[in-house]
């Protein structure tokens, strides 16, 4: 019972997490009924639906009691000042810095309730000596999470839904803010991090692997360079950069082993307590010293909750069956954070301790220790990788491969040298700083042979998300595949594994297109697709150094279309929002022509201007240019009067895109062409704005859809309320992607809709 029961308690955790709303409060009344139902019932069934109650009410308790701290709504990106603590290791990028902060009061408005954490980002000024347990009076402007409502995306909100947080937010420029004192004993793990990360970075200075060995120890990952996580991706090694529960488990068994010879050594300590449950002690402690190190983040306290269930039996000395120890494990880490479900690494985890039981289930250990090492490594890797694949759209075919020596050389060399050279320090500072140079080097030889991995160019195969019926078969199939030969459905397994590898693209038919506007915030990029071509209207914004819309939003969805290559690449004008992505998008996806109205965004003789008049038909579809002209781009001095139009032509239908163009080059168009600009579907010019979208322009276009890309509460509040009352007043069908998310509509005798949002809604989203 333990184990169907548990799986009917994850059923239920899971049922509340796909819904778009919470339900009513008062349906966690029924918990306690639930539980007397559970234990006072024989039937199995009844038992099992108990389990699965008390799953779903157990989740909406924990998720009702988070979302109760949210932001009030008429708080949103106000100046608030709070009073409170740094609650996490200050991570610096650039000009940023950026902490957890516990708000003890909120100083500025009279509030019934307020989140209690925030993620904070502290731009230009912010202070070099920012610590855990320092007590400031800050001024800030939050908001609520929200992510980018795309195909592929990652999903933002839900990531910090886990980490018990419910508004992000800055630090306001020369808002008055003060340190009124310094407590690091209130947040003594993350001081003690604190300390490790200011001597790691003394002392390995300038060394490249710096950032990988500061990952390994304290869990602190912002050291690591793009380089570096772009080949633990393509290699499938990224796992070994975080203190992972495989880091954990080898840590307890390392101290296990010692402990049990040592203590045996020893007769009286034996008599005060038996060698195996001192090793499981000790085991334990060490697994709960190397954790803090990690800040006990969500993973790490995942398996310390597993391990603690294993040393356990071991202290008891008593015998389970691997599958109620697993289910135990299981229960107990959905009992303390019901959340852990949105983890990618809640499924990897439990996933590969589950392969790992099957495979020795079906085969037990009859093979040499190096052969038993590559067929696990193998069974766990392949057995995975329909999860890979369903979190990450990616599948890196050489990870049985580098697996089988990176897992060993960082586990049993790196991390064990790394983690003595820290102890030692203690002790003897130049022996410790010896032993933390050489592990540097080891991890910088590792990373040189991983390089040359992910030269292989079919290192990394893309593969869009699978549904869930391909997913259920790649799993049977997986299974089939790892059983022994006589069985003989191997094949039959890998047949049922082929939806996931070999998906079918869904492309339009000939004659129509797929136009697809993408949520990329406050900006523009819009995916086109015919029947056996692509092509993008620029690239969405850059918000940051490391983080643009090319690399975090378009890349994910053309992955997800199974698009290889983009055919011609519209950059309609200069604007940092227009864009922004054109970088990544160009380093990543082979782009074979570019078309812009920025001179130097031209490669080569391959690329060309964007000119009036301009014309191509792919798939029996017309594309045209028809702005600006010559004389228009020598004269016009405003970039969004130089943006890039393109009306779109099918059997059917016409689609236009307008950039930012504004009054005066809406007004030469209809001037120009008249009744030929008349669109069934208009793609709204600046986002909205005043500027644009004149009466005139309107009547002439006559569209029966508008769109409007356009950010969630952006600082230029747009679309304007004015547009919309010009939009309402003809009866308009308006769909933002503000609120509808990624917008993709297929041509056709009627235009067909679909706004990604309304599929893709879950209760933790407030817009």
């Amino acid at each position: 019972m333990l184990q169907a029961g548990t799986l009917a308690f994850l059923a239920g955790i899971l049922l509340l997490q796909v819904q778009a709303a919470l339900p009513p409060v008062w349906c966690l009344y029924l918990f306690p009924f639930a539980l007397i139902g559970l234990f006072f019932t024989r039937r199995r069934a009844l038992q099992l639906a108990f389990c699965l109650a008390i799953g779903f009410l157990w989740a909406q308790y924990h998720a009702q009691s988070l979302l109760q701290q949210r932001l009030p709504p008429d708080l949103g990106h106000k100046q608030i000042a709070v009073h409170g603590y740094v609650a996490s290791l200050p991570e610096r990028n650039g000009d940023r810095t950026r902490f957890e902060f516990d708000i003890a009061q909120v100083e500025s408005h009279s509030v019934a309730h307020f989140p209690r954490k925030v993620l904070l980002s502290w731009y230009d000024d912010s202070p070099s000596d920012i610590q855990p347990g320092d007590e400031w009076q800050l001024n800030l402007r939050l908001r609520t999470p929200h992510r980018f409502m795309s195909p592929g995306t990652f999903d933002y909100s839900a990531w910090l839904l886990q980490k018990g947080i419910v508004a992000t937010g800055y630090v306001v420029k020369s808002g008055g803010q003060r340190r009124l004192s310094q407590r690091s004993w209130r947040y003594p793990v993350e001081s003690l991090r604190f300390h490790c990360q200011r001597y790691l970075l003394t002392t390995l200075a300038g060394v490249p692997a710096e950032g990988l060995i500061r990952a390994l120890l304290i869990g602190d990952r912002s050291g690591v360079s793009r380089a570096q996580w772009t080949t633990l991706q393509q290699t499938g090694t990224v796992h070994l950069m975080a203190i992972s529960g495989l880091h954990i488990g080898l840590i307890a068994g390392f101290v296990f082993f010692i402990t049990l010879r040592l203590w045996r050594v020893l007769p009286r300590l034996c008599l005060l307590l038996p060698a195996p449950k001192a090793a499981a002690l000790f085991a334990w402690l060490a697994a709960l010293l190397y954790a803090a190190l990690a800040g006990f983040a969500i993973p790490t306290q995942r398996a310390l909750i597993m391990l603690a269930v294993i040393l356990l039996s071991v202290f008891l000395q008593r015998r389970h069956k691997p599958s109620q120890v697993i289910a135990l494990a299981l229960v107990l880490v959905l009992g303390w954070d019901p959340f852990a479900v949105l983890s990618a690494s809640f499924w990897l985890s439990f996933g590969a301790v589950a392969l790992i039981y099957y495979v020795l289930l079906i085969r037990p250990l009859r093979v040499a220790r190096l052969s038993h090492w590559w067929r696990m490594q193998l069974a766990v890797s392949l057995g995975l990788l329909p999860l890979v694949i369903l979190f990450f759209q990616q599948a890196p075919l050489l990870s049985p491969l580098t697996n089988l020596v990176a897992i060993p050389w960082v586990s049993l060399l790196v991390l064990p040298l790394a983690m003595l050279s820290m102890l030692i320090s203690v002790v003897s500072q130049d022996l410790g700083v010896w032993g933390l140079h050489l592990a540097t080097q080891l991890m910088q030889l590792l990373e040189r042979g991983l390089v040359w991995a992910a030269g292989w160019k079919a290192s990394l195969l893309s593969i869009p998300t699978p549904g869930l019926t391909a997913l259920l078969l790649a799993f049977c199939g997986v299974a089939m595949v790892m059983l022994p030969r006589q069985f003989r459905v191997r094949i039959l397994g890998i047949v049922l594994c082929l939806p996931v590898l070999l998906p079918t693209a869904n492309r339009p038919d000939v004659g129509n297109v797929r136009l697809s506007l993408l949520d990329v915030g406050q900006g523009l990029a819009a995916v086109v697709q015919t029947a056996q071509h692509t092509l993008v209207f620029d690239t969405g914004p850059r918000f940051g150094p490391t983080f643009d819309a090319g690399e975090a939003i378009i890349l994910p969805y053309l992955r997800q279309a199974q698009v290889r290559g983009i055919d011609t690449l519209i950059l309609s004008h200069s604007d940092m929002d227009h864009v922004g992505g054109m970088t990544s998008l160009l380093r990543t996806m082979p782009v074979r022509h570019i078309i812009s109205s920025v001179p130097e965004y031209l490669r080569d003789k391959r690329d060309t201007p964007c000119l009036a008049g301009q014309h191509w038909r792919w798939d029996e579809v017309a594309f045209d240019i028809l702005y600006p002209s010559a004389v228009e781009f020598a004269n016009i001095s405003t970039d969004n009067n130089r943006s890039c139009v393109l009306q779109i032509t099918t059997a059917h239908q016409r689609l236009l895109l307008t950039g930012d163009i504004e009054a005066p080059a809406e007004t030469l168009l209809v001037d120009r062409y008249g009744q030929k600009l008349q669109s069934g579907l208009l793609v709204l010019a600046h986002h909205g704005s005043n500027t644009s979208s004149t009466p005139e322009f309107l009547d002439t276009v006559r569209p029966e859809i508008v769109l409007i890309p356009a950010g969630w509460h952006n600082r230029f509040h747009l679309p304007a309320e004015r547009v919309i009352a010009r939009l309402a007043s003809r009866e308009l069908h308006v769909l933002t992607t503000a609120t509808a998310g990624t917008i993709e509509i297929d041509t056709g005798s009627r235009l067909q809709i679909r706004p990604y949002r309304a599929s893709h809604r879950h209760y933790w989203q407030v817009w």
